[in-house]
Formats: structure tokens, C-alpha cells, sequence
């Protein structure tokens, strides 16, 4: 039986499985989504793998706990790292052998990185519209500058202001 929410440290994410097949399938969405908008493919393949959707921290269901211990941490961030590990665990909670993790722009980049750091339990990964990140010094810190910007536009301005300001962005009006 796979948990519906799996937590380690600050993290909890929550999990939908499809199919019961002994191949698993992870499947991670991207900035502002959730592990439902993976239905239709989880329908789709679950008759050949066992399929789990993530909600990733901070997005659906899942849970962000600024407070540890009875303590609050101010200064704790969720990271690519952090994430791994919790999603490693998950792995290692769901089955003794390999999996194969799907990721869509956040989700591939952690995909990638779980293949680099947990290559003993990834079989494969599938990224769609993710990259390792920026290599040129100039245009990653460009991009880091605008990605703290977004941040503190974020919780100054509320998600509903951000979500009107994100999607009226270039990126979307395509």
C-alpha cells in the first residue's frame, strides 16, 4: 500500500496512485500544478505500471511545516535537494526496486536531479520542458534576480495577484 502523504522533516507531499502493476511510475508536475493534472496519463499507462502522482511542497495538498519542534524556522527553504530526499523516501516506502520518475519544467529538474544523486533506485526518467539549469554565469544570475522578485512579489502581493500577473506572462500567451 502506498501512504497518501509521506513526510520527512518540514516536507509532507501528498500522493495519488493509479494501476498496481509491480513497475512504478513517479510522476512530478511543474511550477503552480498538481499530481492531478497527471490523471489522463496515469489512465493511460496504468494497465502496464503502477502510477503516483506527487503534489510537490507547497502545491495541492501537500505541506509545508514552518514550524518544527515547537520551533518556528524562519530561515528554512524548500530546495531541489530537499525535495529528492523526501521523494527518495517515498521510493524506498513504495518498492524495493527501481523507478522510472516523469517530470514536467519543475518536476524535470527534479527528475534530473534524483537521476544524478539516487541512480541506484531511478531506472529512467522522462523530462518535458526541464533543463539542468542555466550555464552561462550572467544569465543565471539575470534569472535568479527575477525568480526572487517573483518570490517576494508572491507573498507581498497574495496568489491571486501573482497567478493574474504569471499568467498574462509571455510564456503563456503564446
Amino acid at each position: 500500500m502506498v501512504p497518501k502523504e509521506v513526510l520527512a522533516g518540514l516536507v509532507g507531499v501528498h500522493v495519488g496512485v493509479r494501476g498496481v502493476v509491480n513497475k512504478v511510475v513517479i510522476l512530478l508536475h511543474g511550477f503552480l500544478g498538481t499530481g492531478d493534472e497527471w490523471i489522463p496519463t496515469m489512465k493511460a499507462i496504468s494497465a502496464c505500471c503502477r502510477c503516483i502522482s506527487i503534489d510537490l511542497p507547497g502545491h495541492g495538498e501537500s505541506k509545508i511545516k514552518w514550524r518544527l519542534d515547537g520551533k518556528t524556522n524562519e530561515g528554512a527553504s524548500i530546495s531541489v535537494e530537499l525535495v529528492a530526499d523526501v521523494l527518495h523516501k517515498l521510493f524506498s516506502e513504495v518498492t524495493n526496486g527501481k523507478v522510472v520518475v516523469v517530470g514536467y519544467s519543475l518536476g524535470a529538474r527534479i527528475a534530473l536531479y534524483m537521476a544524478m544523486k539516487y541512480s541506484q533506485k531511478i531506472e529512467g526518467t522522462v523530462l518535458i520542458s526541464g533543463s539542468p539549469g542555466i550555464e552561462d554565469d550572467a544569465a543565471r544570475s539575470i534569472r535568479s534576480a527575477q525568480d526572487d522578485a517573483r518570490a517576494h512579489y508572491l507573498t507581498s502581493q497574495g496568489l491571486q495577484s501573482f497567478l493574474r500577473t504569471w499568467y498574462a506572462g509571455e510564456m503563456w500567451s503564446r
